[in-house]
């Protein structure tokens, strides 16, 4: 075997130091470079940031007025029951008159598909203000009887 010997004056360092600046101004460019993406960075951060921050509060004011047409819808609907709730009671009342109303007409008694009445009316009547009745013409009054309308009160003749 035998050891190579080389003489350290002989070797060309032209190249070492071309290399050297070379790997020098490399770093300075990566320390350039991150001095920039730090600052930069920063920079997008901050705008990330403003951007996220006005979205969020975006959101919430969203949400705020969503809440508040949800609190409408239900006085909405608060109101409405109230008013079915009158309605269905005024419904109640009305076809409680009505049958009420009937029942007295009818002497008392419920009114079947076919219904007889009377044409004559014979005896003295008073129909009151918070009355009504019908009859089923023609109707003749016997003499002697008179049949008093009450103002407000009603009567049909079919």
């Amino acid at each position: 075997m035998s050891l190579l010997k080389i003489d350290i004056k002989q070797i060309d360092t032209t190249n070492i130091e071309s290399s050297e600046i070379a790997a020098a101004a490399s770093i300075n460019t990566v320390q350039s470079n991150l001095t920039t993406l730090t600052s930069t960075a920063a920079a997008n951060d901050y705008s990330t940031y403003t951007t996220v921050t006005g979205l969020i509060n975006t959101v919430q004011s969203n949400v705020s007025t969503l809440e508040t047409s949800i609190n409408t819808v239900q006085d909405n609907l608060n109101s409405l029951n109230s008013t079915v709730d009158s309605a269905d009671a005024n419904l109640y009342n009305t076809y409680t008159s009505l049958s009420d109303s009937i029942n007295s007409i009818s002497g008392g008694g419920s009114l079947s598909a076919v219904n007889i009445t009377s044409r004559s009316l014979a005896s003295n009547t008073t129909i009151t203000s918070t009355q009504s009745a019908f009859s089923i013409g023609p109707v003749e009054i016997a003499d002697g009887v008179t049949l008093t309308i009450q103002s407000g009160g009603r009567h049909v003749i079919l």
